[in-house]
């Protein structure tokens, strides 16, 4: 499945006036494990944060049932994570 970003998010964080910025979503079954269209996406945003200055701080997972999962306090071996690790970020 081709994931893409959604011009809006971007622009309302540019809206804003910040700079730092992290997105959250549910997984409405209660596995917050990302799936491959939640790695993609976490990419593609990191990247067209970077394109417009911002930082993206993280992505979360979220369950009804209070568990979450964070990308980027995750040390799980995937292409979004390590990119985290090799991001230059302040």
């Amino acid at each position: 499945m081709n994931v893409t970003v959604d011009p809006a998010v971007l622009s309302a964080v540019l809206l804003a006036g910040v700079d730092h910025f992290a997105v959250a979503h549910n997984h409405s079954a209660g596995d917050v494990r990302p799936t491959t269209i939640d790695v993609d996406l976490t990419a593609k945003l990191m990247d067209a944060a970077n394109t417009v200055g911002l930082y993206f701080e993280d992505h979360l997972v979220l369950s009804p049932r209070g568990k979450a999962f964070s990308f980027a306090s995750s040390a799980r071996q995937s292409k979004a994570s390590r990119q985290w690790a090799s991001s230059s970020r302040r």
